[in-house]
């Protein structure tokens, strides 16, 4: 069978340049992997085989592949550096793709924005269903002509003429044409070493793969954590963490399910949960979701211990986190800890202060949120009750008592017990500390 290989990230990735998450699960799952598998070929990612070393997954699968196709949305280093290995050993079957934000604003790196890249829309956390249809075909059509053509799409062969890559008892090697070669097949060995016999596992195989592989184990991991198995979460992504250590969405999942374990204490919990997400300095950190774990820790940890110490950190990692990331969650989380500052002020005027802080911030809160409601795809979003739930603290907080009750009644209608439990606990939270501040400031 043929094998497609492909480059790119995983679950939700930030695009900085736009400041928005991007789910690119949804990419290879309705697009990618369907159109390859229609075509004949095997189609996966690194994170598709059972766990072993990643590296040797990699590059194996980088040479080996008859086709590469790399979706370098949101510019992800590691999948720019994978291509650039590609490029560099096969100067064929090599197609990028890449989310159209990107390419509209020609945003490409100088050396990418000379190749031909296929772009395609996406939504964020959402992919509209006309544009999968679109994207689908002109995929297809576009591997078809390139199987038929057979002609030079990497720039490192286009531009040194002659050039070949050549294997030699494991070595390779760069030649031009007026040089003496030596062309072989890759040999089944890969020497090392690590111990062991240093075979190279095999990348694409018809046999049934009984280990589950690293893109399942993530699914199962992050299904754990959504039904409320924390201690089950914590074994999958320690064990995740083994295969690729540093990574930043396994640190933050690990360091969510141990808060939310809470053992032995929920006040260890909460202090080894921050221990963990340390590894991802979010003293400096810009990342919106570090910097928000680094505010609920430290929230968690007031409510707990009452140190007013924690509340003034969890304000300032949430603050920046709704700065650099002009989000609803992190702005939602700011507005309140400053109602809670309001309410445990020394003296009036900084009562006031924190009240006024608190309100005009959540006034821009809710303009996100209704700028967010009146997008065309919002229905299709993952996230709509929790942008009804954020609107909804605003506009309280905002003393807006019909478009409160209104967003109340229609938020009813698309609540889980998950969500609705959460902003529960937080609205009674203000409620009381509004009543509070409010008495404060007669």
């Amino acid at each position: 069978m043929k094998t497609c290989f492909v480059i790119m990230g995983y679950k939700i990735k930030k695009d900085y340049i736009h400041n928005r998450d991007i789910d690119l699960d949804k990419t290879f799952k309705h697009i990618i992997k369907p159109v390859f598998t229609a075509l004949g070929y095997d189609c996966k990612r690194s994170s598709d085989y059972p766990p072993g070393v990643i590296d040797t997954i990699m590059y194996n699968g980088i040479y080996n592949a008859d086709f590469v196709l790399a979706d370098i949305s949101t510019l992800n280093p590691n999948a720019l550096y994978e291509l650039g290995v590609r490029h560099a050993l096969k100067p064929y079957t090599t197609l990028v793709i890449c989310e159209d934000g990107i390419m509209i604003d020609n945003k490409l790196p100088f050396d990418l924005n000379h190749i031909t890249a296929l772009p395609y829309r996406h939504d964020g956390l959402t992919l509209d269903i006309d544009e999968v249809e679109r994207f689908t075909g002109v995929l297809k059509e576009k591997v078809q002509e390139m199987e038929k053509a057979n002609q030079t799409d990497s720039p490192v062969f286009t531009f040194l003429s002659g050039l070949k890559v050549v294997v030699n008892n494991n070595d390779l090697k760069f030649v031009a044409n007026n040089e003496p070669t030596l062309l072989a097949e890759p040999q089944a060995e890969y020497g090392g070493g690590g111990g062991g016999d240093g075979a190279a596992p095999p990348m694409f195989t018809d046999e049934e793969v009984v280990t589950p592989s690293v893109s399942d184990m993530i699914d199962t991991a992050v299904a754990t954590i959504k039904s409320k198995k924390f201690d089950a979460a914590i074994v999958l992504f320690n064990e995740l963490l083994k295969i690729k250590p540093g990574d930043a969405f396994f640190i933050q999942q690990l360091c969510l399910a141990t808060y939310k374990a809470g053992k032995p204490t929920p006040v260890e919990a909460n202090k080894a949960a921050f221990k963990i997400l340390e590894q991802l300095n979010p003293q400096t950190s810009t990342d919106t979701e570090t910097l928000g774990m680094a505010g609920a820790i430290n929230k968690n940890l007031h409510q707990l211990t009452g140190d007013k110490a924690c509340l003034e950190k969890s304000l300032r990692f949430y603050e920046r986190g709704y700065y650099i990331g002009n989000d609803y969650y992190t702005g939602i989380n700011t507005a309140f800890l400053y109602w809670k500052m309001a309410s445990l002020a020394d003296n009036k005027n900084e009562t006031l202060f924190y009240k006024m802080q608190a309100q005009q911030i959540q006034k821009h809160v809710a303009e996100i949120c209704t700028n967010i409601m009146a997008q065309e795809n919002y229905t299709k979003r993952s996230d709509k009750e929790w942008v009804s739930n954020t609107l909804a603290e605003a506009y309280f907080g905002l003393d807006n008592t019909t478009q409160f009750n209104k967003i109340i009644a229609d938020r009813k209608k698309t609540q889980t017990d998950f969500s609705e439990d959460s902003f529960m606990k937080q609205f009674n939270e203000l409620k009381t500390i509004k009543e509070k501040v409010e008495g404060l400031l007669k």
